[in-house]
């Protein structure tokens, strides 16, 4: 990584103090350095490892000259959200992760290169897209205003359908609003970037679950985009979960973030899991006043689902790792007071390609605790999925072409409903290939 992201990370001691984000603003001198340090490569291989497909080659060329409004209207031809992934996407797996600058020197900070341009658009004022005039009339419903959604709702707004997103929650994000904490993404970005796709002409409709896609399209939609994401929590079925101070990770991220009464963590807190939602609960809980943070993971440190960055980032802010240790119960009268462990070893691997843990009989002991979160990741809902009447897959996603197509004809889905839970600009990438596969559909009838 090159000096950049450090240069503008605030330090541990400082951050775990508040609730701001824990990158401070790109200074322009050291956007400058950082985008004049860019190849240019032709057939730039950073481009093909965006899955938004976002020409990085050509806005850092415009950063690099000064040009700062081309830069961010270069990204949001690909990615209405530039702000939300500059801050969330795990870049070095995509498109720092291609930079061919790794082998001479290090690699661009891309990440910081497009929150830089996004950040300078929200001081120098947004400029929307051209709307397209083919389509018009025609009415496009979407389910769900999590990143698949609205992006799809943006891309088929520009192409000039009337797009109407309809939310189950109060406020319209999805997991940008109600699975990322604060400090990682400062709610003010979304709600800004969500803004500026209304501006375009969608219409947002928050606390309106639906249920049967088909009355949709008897309603007069033309064509229907399913983006409900994967919101049903995996739950360890241990004794003592429905102690007081036992939290679901995503009800204990929302309660810090939105509500007016904080949650009471006590001096110690205890996770089950080791993905990124895990390590925003580990954040948060610091935040909230915990001395001590544990996560609690059953494998190893190869074996985490976490991507590195978070990792190294709640473990300088002061998080502990019992690695090889799984929960047997959580022990307490009417309130958590302890949880009971068991040490386990790696043995041979299992359906996920990963060494299973075995538990080593005799090795069980106990940690203090006042709250307990389970952070062990989210699926669909089948139940949804069959109230819409869509066919899912082996693992209960939904099922489509390609192109985005369900089982039913005019009803298009993408996002987390149907890989079962990846990055936001997959979602993005997934929900503008929707709205191009909507476009062809459409133009069809």
């Amino acid at each position: 990584m090159s000096g950049l992201t450090h240069s503008v990370k605030r330090p541990a001691k400082e951050r775990v103090k508040d609730w701001k984000e824990i990158q401070k603003d790109i200074p322009i001198n050291l956007a400058y350095a950082e985008a004049t340090r860019c190849n240019f490569c032709y057939e730039a291989p950073c481009i093909k490892g965006c899955p938004a497909g976002v020409d990085v080659s050509s806005f850092i060329r415009r950063i690099a000259v000064g040009d700062f409004s081309s830069a961010i209207s270069i990204i949001k031809e690909s990615n209405p959200f530039a702000g939300v992934c500059a801050r969330i996407c795990p870049a070095e797996k995509f498109c720092i992760g291609e930079c061919r600058s790794q082998f001479s020197t290090s690699p661009l900070d891309i990440a910081s290169l497009q929150r830089f341009a996004a950040d300078m658009e929200l001081l120098r004022g947004v400029r929307l897209p051209e709307i397209a005039q083919a389509g018009k009339g025609k009415r496009v419903a979407c389910v769900g205003a999590g990143p698949a959604g609205l992006a799809c709702a943006a891309e088929l707004a520009k192409r000039g359908y009337r797009v109407t997103v309809f939310e189950q929650n109060k406020r319209p994000g999805g997991m940008l609003t109600y699975g990322i904490p604060s400090y990682r993404l400062s709610q003010d970005i979304v709600d800004t970037e969500i803004a500026q796709i209304k501006k375009m002409g969608v219409a947002v409709q928050t606390e309106k679950k639906i249920t049967n896609v088909k009355k949709l399209k008897a309603q007069g939609y033309a064509a229907v985009f399913v983006g409900t994401g994967a919101w049903k929590s995996r739950w360890l079925d241990v004794p003592g979960t429905d102690l007081d101070g036992v939290w679901d990770a995503l009800e204990f991220i929302d309660a810090a973030k939105f509500n007016k009464t904080k949650p009471r963590v006590g001096d110690t807190v205890v996770i089950f899991g080791a993905g990124n939602t895990a390590m925003d609960c580990a954040g948060t809980a610091l935040r909230l006043g915990a001395k001590r943070v544990i996560i609690i993971y059953r494998r190893g440190r190869a074996e985490m689902p976490a991507w590195d960055c978070e990792v190294l980032c709640t473990f300088e802010e002061g998080t502990e790792f019992m690695l090889l240790t799984a929960p047997k119960r959580i022990l307490g009268k009417k309130k958590v007071e302890a949880v009971e462990c068991i040490k386990m070893k790696l043995g041979p691997a299992d359906e996920s390609g990963r060494p299973r843990p075995v538990p080593i009989p005799g090795s069980e002991f106990t940690i203090q605790t006042d709250t307990v979160i389970q952070a062990l990741g989210q699926e669909t809902d089948p139940q949804l999925l069959k109230e819409f009447g869509l066919t899912a897959d082996k693992r209960g996603c939904i099922k489509t072409r390609a192109d985005g197509l369900t089982s039913i004809p005019g009803v298009f889905a993408g996002g987390d409903a149907v890989n079962g839970g990846a990055t936001a600009v997959e979602a993005i990438a997934a929900g503008r290939k929707a709205a191009e596969a909507i476009d062809k559909y459409l133009r069809k009838k």
